[in-house]
């Protein structure tokens, strides 16, 4: 079975595609929602997240108060890397251990914003990053996202520059631009990943 990482910056569209990817037959781990998942669940996770944030990142009734995490990390680069070393290495490890259970699947997609700038793409078999022109993710995350401004935007998408700079270094591109039709590029991929030898 071959471990497949997909990426792509903030609104590129690679939940989309992943979403066609599904409807193929492939199982998909999401990484945003599996993530989500463990800092709620997981004793090291939120042990340590309380040591690093203070007891005021979790509710009482055992919920990450999102809201108060993403205001502590967002200017502060510092505690922002200290806390995904606590996330990201248990995540890592929870997806691989779901890879072990898709041996019934040619190939299995771990979809994730941060494949090469937290090397999980020494994990994966193949990789894959998904592009956009900037004008159109900026349109679609308005457009999925209210509470957010342009403004807002620009400055996750500036934050995550080194980042996507790494996009480059994928086995396969798919490019979701509106002048390319996005099915049949995946169509060819799904066909070449099956064909590879691991």
């Amino acid at each position: 079975m071959i471990k497949v990482g997909i990426t792509g910056g903030i609104g590129s569209g690679k939940s989309m595609v992943c979403k066609i990817f599904k409807h193929l037959g492939i199982p998909i781990y999401d990484s945003d929602n599996r993530a989500r998942f463990l800092q709620e669940n997981n004793i090291e996770i939120i042990s340590k997240t309380k040591a690093l944030l203070g007891l005021e990142s979790y509710f009482e009734n055992g919920l990450l108060n999102r809201n108060y995490v993403r205001e502590m990390v967002f200017s502060n680069n510092d505690l922002r890397l200290k806390l995904n070393q606590i996330v990201h290495p248990i995540v890592i490890n929870d997806a691989l251990n779901w890879f072990t259970n898709q041996y019934n699947f040619p190939y299995a997609i771990k979809e994730s914003a941060l494949l090469f700038s937290a090397n999980i793409h020494t994990k994966m078999d193949v990789t894959i990053a998904v592009f956009s022109p900037l004008e159109l993710r900026i349109q679609r995350i308005l457009e999925r996202d209210k509470s957010k401004t342009e403004k807002d935007i620009l400055s996750i998408i500036e934050s995550q520059k080194e980042q996507e700079k790494m996009l480059e270094n994928a086995d396969f591109k798919i490019f979701n631009n509106e002048n390319q039709l996005i099915l049949p590029q995946i169509l060819y991929l799904d066909k070449d990943i099956r064909n590879i030898k691991v």
